[in-house]
C-alpha cells in the first residue's frame, strides 16, 4: 500500500535526520562532511533515488 510505504519512509527519514543519529555517528570522531555524506546516502536510498547524475 502506498500510504503505508510513505509512513515507513517518513519514519525512517525522521530517524535519519535526528540529532541522536548524528550524535551516534560523530562519537567515533567521524568528520562532519563524512557524516553528512553518509546520512545523505541513506536518505537517497530510503527514497529509492539514484545519487549519481542528480542535481540537488
Amino acid at each position: 500500500m502506498i500510504i503505508a510505504d510513505m509512513d515507513e519512509k517518513t519514519d525512517t527519514l525522521l530517524m535519519l535526520t535526528s540529532f541522536e543519529s548524528f550524535d551516534t555517528l560523530a562519537r567515533n570522531g567521524t568528520s562532519i562532511p563524512k557524516i553528512v555524506e553518509r546520512i545523505q546516502s541513506l536518505v537517497h536510498a530510503t527514497l529509492g533515488e539514484e545519487r549519481e547524475g542528480r542535481v540537488r
